[in-house]
């Protein structure tokens, strides 16, 4: 399910799957039996980011500097 919404885009799965990955947030949720992925973690962690940019308007640095008038 998230995998067919990080396709699309979507900035809060891209993230939550990113969390998936994370060997700090497996070791907090104490999973065990799930190998962490921190490359693949940090990639879809910079993919949300920019997938919240975009939903926000910001992706183009001229959005930026509009935003922020």
């Amino acid at each position: 399910m998230l995998e067919h919404l990080v396709e699309r885009g979507d900035a809060r799965a891209t993230f939550l799957l990113a969390q998936t990955c994370d060997p700090r947030m497996l070791r907090a949720w104490r999973v065990h039996g799930l190998r962490p992925d921190p490359e693949r973690a940090r990639a879809l962690y910079a993919r949300a980011e920019e997938a919240r940019a975009e939903e926000a308007g910001l992706r183009d640095p001229t959005s930026v500097a509009a935003a922020a008038r």
